[in-house]
C-alpha cells in the first residue's frame, strides 16, 4: 500500500531473461536517491474536493501512479492497481497538482521495499512475495540481502511479531525473508537510498513472471522439510471443495454455500476448510489434487502453488466480483480453469464486499454445469 515520491532517479537496471523467466517485460530494479515513500493512509483526493470520475485523470492509468517533481504523472509495474496517488487538488486549467505530506523520518540505509505484509490470507500470498525475486539468483542473494528491508502493513498486522498468525510466519520463513529485521515505514519517509525490484505477481496487472512461482515452489519445499512428516499422497484427496463457509468473517460470502457443499459431496468431493489446517497441508493437497473448486476467495488463491500441470479448478463467482488472478496464473501452474458466474447487483465501491446469494435457478444451473465440468 505504498506511494512513491521521486525528487531523483539515480539508475535503472534491468536484468536479462534468465532461464525459466517467461514474461514479455523483464523483471527490473529502480535504484531511487532522495526519495519520499508515503503509506497509503497519507494519500487520496482532499476530502472536500468533489469532481465527477472522468475528471480524475490518474483512474485511466493501468497502475499505481508516481507524481514527480515537475507534475507529471507516470507509471511503472511496481504498483497495485487501482489505488490513488497523493493528495490532489483541481487547478484552473483542467490540470492537478498533487501535495505531499512532509516526511517525518529519515533512513540513510541502503534499503529494499519488500511490500506490504498483511494477515490477510489472500493478500498475502498474492503480494508479500512480489518484489522477493531477486533472492533466487546466486548473482544478485548477497547484496540483496545486504540491504535493509523496508515494507509497509495492512489488515491490522501488528507490530509485535509474536501477535501474526502462524501461517504469515510459516509463509516468510519458507520464503527466507527475514521479517524480524524488517522495518515499518507507518508514516511519510524520506530515503537517502531505496531500491525497489518489480513487481512480478498476478496482481501486479503487468510484468507477471514466472519467478513468482518459483518463489512459492521454493516455499513449499521449505514447508515439506521443515513442518514434519510429508502426508502420503494416498492420504491425501483427490477431488476438493475449499469451502468459506465457516470462516468467522468474509467478504463477499455465499450466504448459502452449504448448498453448494452438498452438490459437490454428492459427487465425491471431500469438503475441506484450509482455515483449520496448517500451510504445509494446504499446499500438499494443492499439489496432488485433480480436481478443486470453490467459491471465488482467498482460498483459491492456493492455486499458484500448484507445481504440476494437470489441475482442473472450478471457481463459482458473483457477477460484482470475478478479478483475473487465477486465470492469469493458469499459464504458468498449467491448471484447466472454468469460472461459473452468477448475476448480482452491478459493482460499486458500496457493495464489492457484499455477501450473496444463490437462488433455486442458480443452484440447478450450477448443478448441470459441475456434471458437465467432470465428465
Amino acid at each position: 500500500m505504498d506511494s512513491v515520491f521521486i525528487s531523483e532517479i539515480s539508475e535503472k537496471i534491468e536484468f536479462e531473461l534468465h532461464t525459466g523467466f517467461d514474461a514479455t517485460q523483464k523483471p527490473y530494479i529502480l535504484h531511487l536517491n532522495n526519495s519520499v515513500l508515503i503509506p497509503q493512509a497519507f494519500c487520496g483526493p482532499r476530502e472536500e474536493i468533489k469532481v465527477p470520475l472522468a475528471q480524475k485523470p490518474w483512474r485511466h492509468l493501468p497502475g499505481r501512479v508516481l507524481w514527480t517533481a515537475d507534475n507529471r504523472i507516470i507509471r511503472d509495474s511496481f504498483y497495485r492497481s487501482s489505488l490513488v496517488p497523493p493528495r490532489l487538488e483541481p487547478l484552473a486549467n483542467g490540470q492537478w497538482r498533487g501535495t505531499l505530506p512532509d516526511p517525518k523520518f529519515r533512513i540513510d540505509d541502503d534499503c529494499v521495499f519488500v511490500d506490504l505484509l498483511t494477515k490477510h490470507f489472500g493478500h498475502m500470498l498474492l503480494e508479500t512475495p512480489a518484489r522477493h525475486w531477486p533472492d533466487l539468483f546466486d548473482e544478485y542473494r548477497e547484496a540483496y540481502r545486504d540491504l535493509k528491508p523496508v515494507a509497509t502493513r495492512t489488515h491490522g498486522l501488528s507490530l509485535e511479531t509474536s501477535a501474526w498468525p502462524k501461517y504469515l510466519t510459516d509463509f516468510l520463513k519458507s520464503l527466507e525473508i527475514s521479517f524480524h529485521d524488517i522495518h515499518f515505514i507507518d508514516q511519510p519517509t524520506s530515503f537517502r537510498s531505496l531500491f525497489l525490484p518489480s513487481r512480478i505477481s498476478p496482481y501486479s496487472n503487468f510484468g507477471m513472471n514466472r519467478s513468482y512461482f518459483d518463489l512459492l515452489n521454493r516455499s513449499a519445499t521449505w514447508l515439506r522439510k521443515t513442518s514434519g512428516l510429508e502426508l502420503e499422497k494416498s492420504q491425501l484427496p483427490n477431488k476438493v471443495y475449499l469451502s468459506r463457509s465457516e470462516l468467522a468473517t468474509g467478504n463477499r460470502s455465499l450466504a448459502n454455500e452449504i448448498v453448494v457443499e452438498d452438490i459437490f459431496r454428492k459427487r465425491g468431493f471431500d469438503i475441506i476448510h484450509p482455515q483449520k489446517l496448517d500451510l504445509r497441508t494446504q499446499t500438499q493437497i494443492i499439489d496432488t489434487a485433480t480436481h478443486i473448486a470453490g467459491i471465488s476467495g482467498s482460498q483459491l488463491h492456493l492455486g499458484m502453488y500448484r507445481g504440476t500441470p494437470g489441475l482442473k479448478l472450478l471457481r463459482i463467482t458473483p457477477a460484482h466480483h470475478a478479478p483475473p488472478w487465477d486465470e492469469m496464473a493458469a499459464r504458468f501452474t498449467g491448471t484447466e480453469i472454468t469460472t461459473v458466474s452468477f448475476s448480482g447487483p452491478s459493482r460499486t465501491i458500496a457493495n464489492a464486499s457484499s455477501n450473496w446469494e444463490l437462488n433455486a435457478e442458480n443452484v440447478a444451473c450450477l448443478t448441470e454445469r459441475v456434471d458437465a465440468w467432470l465428465r
